[in-house]
């Protein structure tokens, strides 16, 4: 008789699959998921001020590169050489340009487009002025200087995130498919690996999205967005493969429950078992005896 407990559990561990890998591969190929960036920097309005004001020493340089018709711009990032933001996700960074409105084009929205993805070697550092130095034209690349000097490393965040992925396709492929018979004993092995993937990814997440949040509240330049969608993909993964550790852990201690010699098969409780967790370890094996003129008892061997 096949357990459902590892069943259930197999369909929850392929949902952390899927959603872990989606995470992972975001912005990869340039594809629908770059929103699910861990770090957006908006840089739209650089290069404004300088723009506007006629004591900075680059007002002249970018105010000869922005066309003379342009009075009142909310944004001249397209004549500087750089784009209105800047991404970051576990394997690539991207960039691209805000939409401008429909009713009003010196207005620009929130929605992305133009929308390029360069791949990174896993564990890059992630630094926003860099970037910017590298792209801005040679006239005004002082403008890189008045914007903050912080570095993202993601070395920790992806190395987690893949520790979490491989012991999830470990405990979908190999140990959860032995548990469905109820007659192997690797319950054990399983729950420890179900919890190494959930470890895992519950860290990488507060790390990453610690930073995200940090970027975000700090008021510095350029401004970070609110990365929503990375939140949720990231959390609902950490909160899938916590139910899938439940679920396993359940099964492990009916598991331990089991006389010796006896298949799983039913889920019920012995009278001579317990809940404690200590308890699962040292009495592992209750067999039945029989007591003469008494009733059955147990002996722990």
């Amino acid at each position: 008789m096949r357990r459902w407990l590892p069943f259930v559990a197999h369909f929850w561990c392929a949902a952390v699959i899927i959603l872990a890998l989606h995470t992972l591969l975001a912005g990869y190929n340039n594809d629908t998921l770059e929103g699910v960036a861990i770090i957006t920097f908006n840089t739209s309005s650089l290069g404004l001020s300088d723009f506007h004001q006629s004591n900075s020493t680059l007002q002249p340089a970018v105010e000869a590169l922005v066309p003379s018709s342009l009075t009142n711009p909310t944004s001249i990032t397209q004549y500087l050489g750089i784009k209105d933001w800047y991404s970051s996700h576990y394997l690539s960074t991207c960039s691209g340009s805000f939409q401008p409105s429909t009713t009003n084009p010196n207005v620009l929205t929130s929605n992305k487009i133009n929308s390029t993805c360069v791949r990174r070697n896993a564990g890059y550092a992630f630094t926003i002025s860099n970037i910017l130095r590298e792209e801005l034209h040679p006239s005004v690349v002082g403008i890189a200087d008045e914007v903050t000097q912080a570095s993202y490393y993601t070395a920790s965040w992806i190395a987690l995130w893949l520790i979490g992925i491989v012991a999830a396709v470990v405990e979908m492929f190999i140990f959860l498919p032995l548990t469905w018979y109820g007659t192997r004993r690797l319950n054990g092995y399983s729950t420890l690996v179900s919890f190494i993937s959930y470890i895992s990814f519950q860290v990488a997440s507060s790390l990453a999205a610690g930073h995200s949040l940090k970027a975000y509240h700090s008021k510095t330049l350029p401004s970070a967005l609110y990365a929503e969608e990375f939140y949720v993909m990231s959390f609902t993964t950490m909160a899938l493969m916590f139910v899938v550790f439940f679920l396993i852990h359940i099964e492990w201690r009916f598991e331990l429950w089991t006389f010796r010699g006896e298949p799983i098969t039913i889920y019920r409780k012995p009278e001579c078992k317990s809940w404690s967790i200590l308890s699962a370890f040292w009495d592992r094996n209750p067999t039945k005896i029989e007591a003469a003129g008494r009733d059955e008892e147990y002996e722990m061997r």
